[in-house]
C-alpha cells in the first residue's frame, strides 16, 4: 500500500523587488506542475511600487493572478477563494478595454457597482459562505433606489456566473435573491406646455440638445456624440452613429439604438440654426461641442460631459409649479423612447 500523502495547495507569494533602472517592481511568484510532473517556478510583475506604494494594495491586484493559478487545484482549494479575488479576476478578464463586447458605460457601471458596494461588504468572504437570504436583506438595507439595487444584485450574480464559467465554483447564491427594481415614486413627466417652457428658457445648444431629447429619446452617450454627417436634412434622419460616455466614444449600446431615426421638420430647422451660428458646422463636427474645454481635445472639440450638462436655468422649477426636477432633466437630456421627458 503506498504511503499517504499530504495535498498541499499554494497561494503564491509576494515579494518587492528593486531593478537597475527605473523604480521597484512587486513581484508575484508561484510554482505550478510542467508535463514531467516537476515543480517548476513562475513569476511576474504585478506592478511598479509606485503604482503600489503598500504590500495591501499591491495584494489586492495579484488576487487575479491568485485565482487563476487554482485552476488545476481540487475543489475544496477553490471553495476557499473570497469574493474580492472573484472580482478581481472578472475586472482583468472582463471589464478592461480589450473586451469590447460589453459598451464602455456598462463596463464603467459593473466596476462601480463592484467597487463601491459589492467588495466592501463581502470582499472577505469565501464563495462557500455568501448566503442567499443574508444577501437580500444585505440589499434591504441599502440607501440605494429599488433600480439601483437590483443592479448591484445582478452585478453580484454575474459574479458568481463568472466563476462558473471559469470552473473556479459550481453553484449561484444570487440566483435566488429577490430585488425588484420598480419606482419608488411616480415620475414627473413634462407636458407640451411645461416643454416648451423649458426651451424657451435655454440658451443654445442646449435648447436644440433637450430638442432632439424630448423629440427622438436618444440616450444621452447618443445624444452627445452626434455629428453634423449623422443629420440627413434631405432625407430627413438622424443616424446616431456612436456614443460618448466620459469622454470615451464607442457604438451605440444596441443595435436597434444604431438606427436611423425620423428628422421632424420643426426639429431639423431647430438644428439648421444652430449650425448655421455654431463656429463647429463642419461634417466632422461635433454638433454639441464644448467651448469651454477646446484645450483638452486633441483635435479641438470635445463633446459635452454630463457634468457639464446643467440644464435648468435658476427657478425654472418654481416657475413652473415643480417641486423638484422632473426625472432626466435636472442633470442630463434623459427621455424614453416614447418621446416624453
Amino acid at each position: 500500500m503506498p504511503p499517504l500523502t499530504r495535498q498541499t495547495f499554494q497561494h503564491g507569494s509576494l515579494a518587492i523587488e528593486a531593478r537597475n533602472s527605473g523604480p521597484a517592481v512587486w513581484i508575484f511568484r508561484w510554482r505550478e506542475t510542467g508535463p514531467n510532473v516537476k515543480r517548476i517556478q513562475r513569476k511576474t510583475i504585478v506592478g511598479t511600487k509606485q503604482e503600489f506604494p503598500t504590500k495591501a494594495s499591491a495584494e489586492k491586484a495579484a488576487a487575479a493572478l491568485r485565482l487563476d493559478i487554482t485552476k488545476e487545484q481540487p475543489q475544496r482549494v477553490k471553495e476557499t477563494l473570497t469574493v474580492e479575488q472573484l472580482a478581481s479576476h472578472y475586472i482583468e478578464n472582463e471589464l478592461d478595454e480589450k473586451h469590447t463586447s460589453k459598451a464602455y458605460s456598462t463596463r464603467a457601471c459593473y466596476k462601480i457597482m463592484t467597487d463601491l458596494h459589492v467588495t466592501p461588504r463581502w470582499g472577505n468572504y469565501r464563495l462557500a459562505d455568501v448566503r442567499t437570504v443574508a444577501v437580500e436583506s444585505w440589499l434591504g438595507d441599502l440607501n440605494l433606489a429599488n433600480a439601483s439595487k437590483a443592479k448591484v444584485r445582478n452585478v453580484f450574480h454575474t459574479l458568481y456566473s463568472h466563476a462558473q464559467r471559469y470552473e473556479r465554483y459550481d453553484r449561484n447564491p444570487i440566483t435566488k435573491v429577490r430585488q425588484g427594481a420598480q419606482r419608488q415614486r411616480e415620475a414627473e413627466i413634462l407636458d407640451v406646455g411645461e416643454l416648451t417652457g423649458l426651451l424657451t428658457a435655454m440658451p443654445e445648444p442646449f435648447r436644440s440638445m433637450v430638442f432632439v431629447a424630448a423629440a427622438k429619446g436618444l440616450r444621452r452617450g447618443e445624444l452627445i456624440g452626434l455629428k453634423w454627417a449623422d443629420i440627413d436634412f434631405e432625407p430627413e434622419k438622424i443616424r446616431p452613429c456612436r456614443s460618448v460616455v466620459d469622454q470615451n466614444v464607442g457604438k451605440p449600446k444596441t443595435i436597434a439604438s444604431a438606427k436611423p431615426v425620423a428628422l421632424d421638420p420643426d426639429l431639423a430647422f431647430a438644428l439648421a440654426n444652430l449650425q448655421a451660428v455654431s463656429p463647429f458646422n463642419q461634417v466632422e463636427d461635433w454638433v454639441f461641442a464644448a467651448l469651454p474645454l477646446l484645450a483638452r481635445s486633441p483635435t479641438g472639440q470635445i463633446p459635452f460631459s454630463v457634468v457639464e450638462f446643467a440644464l435648468l436655468p435658476n427657478g425654472w422649477e418654481s416657475q413652473n409649479g415643480l417641486v423638484g426636477a422632473p426625472s432626466g432633466v435636472h442633470t442630463r437630456p434623459c427621455s424614453n423612447h416614447q418621446g416624453q421627458i
